[in-house]
């Protein structure tokens, strides 16, 4: 339990200095956008290619792999058909919205959850595989079309722009280099560890520049409904839906159930709001989506671990 309320405590502290930092006037609009395009353009990419060069891919093909994959997609799923029949949003809207629903934070809490509170070491690979080398590159190929498609974009712009996505790149790369077991040199691999390094600290405080001057679910700015679904689907449904799959179709013991239940009520990461900040849509609905589902999952785990923890 100690690890849960730990790993909250990290993010919150990194949340207060980016908010300190914009309250202060140490760090700028104009900087704070530098440093999303930062985390975009260089330390998140970096950070998902040395995630695959280092991991043991024999772990992304398991059940927790399994139980990620149906419990996100259909949390994202239910967001996009509601939003879309209900609320009437734009496509781009929707992708970002999806992300908010499903998108869990798998790096700052899934590893001291990991390795503390379910006691193994790889339970957070498969999700953050997933989301590294299929969900993100897919989420983000999306929005580079629909973007360039309103800018009115040649066709054979729209076609490659993907290839030019670094996360997309640099994703890929990491898998290719997993697969052929290829072990990159110390003057490639070191740098892009330690770019790597950057990419969590400098989205959170971007993150909290981000909440400066600005109410959560203010009227006006905050669209509420699509916040409130967004977390209604994040902290409640998808965990519910994991424990369902896993217990009824899957039949996993105990201590397995426990673990893809608790990583699927994983707040929504920081990253879709960088996400959102790099492509102008939604920005207050990520915003807001993440700084209330990690509020709200901190009593959804401890819910959780009471209930499903092996004794």
């Amino acid at each position: 339990m100690l690890a849960v309320f730990q790993g909250f405590g990290i993010i919150g502290v990194v949340i207060l200095v980016g908010y300190l930092l914009a309250r202060t006037g140490a760090l700028s609009e104009e900087n704070a956008q530098g440093l999303n395009n930062f985390c975009f353009w260089i330390a998140t990419p970096a950070l998902l290619f040395d995630t695959m060069v280092k991991s043991d891919l024999k772990a992304v093909f398991s059940a927790h792999l399994t139980v990620a994959v149906v419990a996100n997609l259909s949390a994202t799923l239910i967001f996009v058909v509601i939003a879309r029949l209900w609320l009437k949003r734009s496509a781009p809207e929707l992708v970002i919205g999806g992300l908010a629903a499903g998108y869990v934070n798998s790096a700052n809490l899934g590893i001291p959850i990991a390795l503390y509170v379910i006691h193994d070491s790889t339970a957070f690979v498969p999700i953050l595989l997933f989301q590294t080398i299929l969900l993100c590159p897919v989420a983000l190929s999306i929005l580079d079309q629909l973007v360039l498609q309103q800018q009115k974009e040649p066709l054979w712009k729209r076609l490659i722009q993907p290839l030019k996505n670094p996360m997309v790149v640099f994703g890929f790369a990491g898998l290719f280099a997993a697969l052929a077991q290829w072990t990159p040199p110390t003057v490639i691999g070191q740098p892009l560890h330690l770019l790597g390094q950057a990419a969590v600290p400098a989205g959170l405080v971007g993150f909290g520049h981000s909440l400066f001057g600005v109410n959560l679910l203010q009227k006006g700015v905050s669209p509420r409904r699509d916040v409130g679904l967004a977390v209604l689907l994040k902290v409640v449904v998808m965990p519910l839906i994991a424990w369902m799959f896993g217990n009824f179709v899957l039949n996993l013991d105990p201590q397995m159930l426990f673990g893809v239940t608790v990583f699927a009520a994983l707040p929504t990461a920081v990253n879709v709001y960088i996400f959102a900040t790099r492509y102008n849509t939604a920005r207050y609905l990520a915003r807001d989506a993440n700084m209330i589902s990690t509020l709200l999952s901190m009593p959804a785990i401890l819910l959780i671990s009471f209930l499903l923890l092996p004794a």
